[in-house]
C-alpha cells in the first residue's frame, strides 16, 4: 500500500504503530547505514516499538510517531544524523534511470565549482555505493535542507533575496553548459539554520528536534539564508560545442509549452526551458498565493514564460532586468508585508509585524538579507 492510498496522509494516527513501504526500505538496512557513518531517528531501529502504546496517547504526540512530511514524502528520501552529530539527507538514487544525477551533483561539489560564490548547488557530503540488495541504486548524502516557504517569507525584501540567489544559482549552471530540466520550486530549498535557536524536526519545522516544544525562529531579514538548488535526477551537462536541443523528460512543472502534446517528442532547449519554470514558479508558488504584492515582477515574467522557447531571454538577460527591478525598490516597498493565502496567522500577527519592521528599520537592518554580509 503507497503512503498516498493509506489513512495517515490525512493525519490520522491509525497505523503509525507499522511502517510505510518507503520507510521499510530505510529501516532494513538501518546496520548498513550505521555501518556507513549514519543513523536513522529511533523509529527505524530494528527494535523499535511505538513508545505511545504504553499509555494508549495519541501517536501524534510523541517523537517517534512521526511520519516523513506527508505533503512531500519521497521513499527516496530520508534524514538521519551523521556521526559528528551533522543533520544530513539521503537520497537514494536509481543509476540506471537517472545515470547523470550522480556525476553532476559531485561535479558542481568539487573545489573548483564550490569555491564560486554564486554556486547555489546543494553540496554533496558522501555517497554510498553497494547498497545492500540494490546494485544499481546509491545514496547521495547531502546537508539537511528545509523548503522554501516553512517558515514563510514575510517580506517583499525576502522574496527579492530569494529571486536573486536562485537565478545567480541557475546563471551559474547555464555559463558551465548544465541545464537543471527540473527547475521548480520543489527543487530549491533552504538551509534554515540560522533561524532557528535550536534544531527543528525533519518532519515537522514547527517543532524541536527532541519533540519538545515549538520550534522558534527569527524572519530570514533577521536571519538571511542561503538557498539551494536540488535534484539533478533530469538534468544535461553539454559540450560547449554540443547542440542545446535534446529530448525532453517532463518535470515538476507540467505547464511548459514545449513539453505538451506531440512537441514532448521533438528536441528543444533545455536552457529556455529553465527560463520557462523560473519564471512560473513565481507564479504558481508566490502571485497565486498572494495579493498584488509582486505586480513588479509581472513584465519580467511574462517575458520568461513565453510560449516560443525562442523568445525568451536568455538567463544573463533575466538576471539583468531583475537587478534593475530590484535597485527600482525603495526601502519601504522591500520591507513591505508578504501574506500568504495558504497560511493561518496567529493573532496579531500584523501589529507584531509592523513592530519587527520598525525595530529593524531603526537598528539598520538592510530590507534585502544577505548571508554573504
Amino acid at each position: 500500500m503507497s503512503p498516498s492510498s493509506t489513512s495517515e496522509a490525512s493525519g490520522s494516527t491509525h497505523g503509525r504503530e507499522k511502517l510505510y513501504l518507503g520507510e521499510q526500505w530505510w529501516a532494513s538496512r538501518w546496520s548498513w547505514l550505521i555501518e556507513s557513518g549514519y543513523t536513522l531517528r529511533p523509529r527505524y531501529h530494528p527494535d523499535w516499538k511505538p513508545s505511545w502504546n504504553v499509555k494508549k496517547k495519541d501517536a501524534r504526540k510523541y517523537e517517534d510517531g512521526q511520519l516523513p512530511n506527508v505533503r512531500s514524502f519521497n521513499s527516496n528520501i530520508m534524514d538521519a544524523t551523521a556521526r559528528d552529530g551533522t543533520f544530513v539527507t539521503l537520497k537514494r538514487v536509481d543509476r540506471t534511470r537517472h545515470p547523470h544525477e550522480i556525476d553532476i551533483s559531485v561535479l558542481l561539489s568539487s573545489p573548483e565549482f564550490s569555491s564560486d560564490p554564486r554556486n547555489h548547488s546543494v553540496r554533496v557530503l558522501d555517497v554510498l555505493y553497494e547498497v545492500p540488495e540494490e546494485p544499481d541504486s546509491a545514496i547521495l548524502v547531502t546537508p539537511l535542507l528545509s523548503r522554501i516557504e516553512e517558515p514563510v517569507m514575510d517580506t517583499i525584501g525576502e522574496f527579492i533575496a530569494f529571486y536573486a540567489q536562485i537565478l545567480e544559482g541557475l546563471q551559474f549552471l547555464h555559463e558551465h553548459r548544465i541545464a537543471h530540466c527540473d527547475f521548480f520550486a520543489t527543487n530549491i530549498l533552504m538551509d534554515a539554520g540560522p533561524m532557528y535557536p535550536a534544531p527543528f524536526h525533519p518532519c515537522d519545522p514547527t517543532r524541536r528536534r527532541d519533540w519538545k516544544g515549538k520550534a522558534r525562529h527569527y524572519t530570514r531579514t533577521e536571519k538571511p539564508v542561503k538557498y539551494y538548488i536540488i535534484d539533478y535526477g533530469l538534468s544535461h551537462k553539454l559540450e560547449h560545442d554540443q547542440s542545446p536541443f535534446v529530448l525532453p523528460i517532463v518535470g515538476a512543472d507540467k505547464s511548459v509549452p514545449e513539453h505538451q502534446g506531440e512537441r514532448e517528442a521533438e528536441p528543444s532547449d533545455p536552457f529556455a526551458t529553465d527560463i520557462y519554470t523560473a519564471g512560473n514558479l513565481v507564479n504558481v508558488w508566490f502571485i497565486e498565493r498572494a495579493g498584488g504584492e509582486y505586480d513588479f515582477m509581472r513584465p519580467l515574467l511574462s517575458s520568461m514564460t513565453q510560449e516560443d522557447p525562442s523568445k525568451r531571454p536568455k538567463i544573463e538577460e533575466v538576471v539583468q532586468r531583475f537587478g534593475e527591478l530590484r535597485a527600482s525598490l525603495s526601502k519601504k516597498t522591500l520591507r513591505s508585508r508578504i501574506v500568504d493565502k495558504r497560511t493561518i496567522y496567529p493573532s496579531f500577527s500584523g501589529l507584531r509585524f509592523r513592530l519587527r519592521s520598525l525595530k529593524l528599520a531603526l537598528t539598520g537592518t538592510p530590507p534585502i538579507p544577505d548571508p554573504r554580509a
